[in-house]
């Protein structure tokens, strides 16, 4: 049972009026008990939807992005006299949005690879655009075809969403290499793809790993010029 069924589950025996932040119909979200609760997103008719009870709960999809699950908290203070606010936004999500406007802020173009519906991966997006970085979002390195794609970008970074494979992130450096990458890059893109997802790799957050490589969190970056 994942974190959120369980704190449900409590939270319901307890007399509380549940809210959940989530994206809709989410497998995640779909499999929580069937108790009272309303799920909400931040827009007007999402926050019109959240009744005024005395007790109510508020808790997250683990991958939503932390600023929407304050601003919704901040708008449930009005709505109930009793409050309890469990924070089951994921640390591994926190942790890869902080590294990729980091690496956002030092590269051309950003390149983040998730589903096209992910949440988190359209968060990335949006975080990168944010710092002034133009960034393409990917479901793999089958949606690079065109070196034009890259423009004049001398550094491309690639990140990912917390439910992307590693293994789907060191393909899409590997592909940029190939496909903008010096003759010397292309001739060495997938150890250059290899040693980059090594260099940005951290300790927190890893849930697979590289052929003989480690895995990592940050993302990675390659110079392609």
């Amino acid at each position: 049972m994942i974190q959120e069924q369980r704190e449900i589950t409590k939270l319901v025996e307890e007399g509380y009026v549940i809210v959940l932040l989530g994206t809709p119909r989410h497998p995640r979200l779909s499999g929580c008990s069937d108790s009272p609760r309303t799920r909400s997103s931040l827009t007007r008719r999402g926050l019109e939807q959240i009744p005024r009870r005395k007790k109510m709960a508020l808790l997250s999809q683990s991958t939503q992005p932390p600023w929407k699950f304050e601003k919704l908290a901040a708008f449930m203070v009005g709505r109930c006299h009793e409050l309890k606010i469990v924070n089951t936004v994921c640390p591994v999500t926190i942790h890869r949005q902080q590294d990729t406007i980091e690496a956002a802020r030092d590269v051309d173009l950003m390149l983040v690879v998730g589903g096209r519906s992910s949440a988190n991966t359209k968060e990335l997006t949006r975080l990168c655009g944010i710092v002034g970085t133009r960034a393409i979002q990917i479901e793999s390195e089958d949606d690079l075809q065109d070196p034009a794609v890259f423009g004049d970008a001398r550094i491309v970074g690639v990140t990912g969403g917390t439910s992307t494979p590693i293994e789907d992130l060191r393909c899409v450096a590997e592909r940029v290499l190939l496909l903008a990458g010096t003759p010397d890059a292309k001739a060495n893109a997938q150890e250059l793809a290899n040693s980059a997802l090594a260099a940005a790799a951290t300790p927190a957050g890893r849930t697979t790993s590289l052929p003989s490589s480690p895995s990592t969190e940050a993302p990675a970056m390659a110079d392609v010029a």
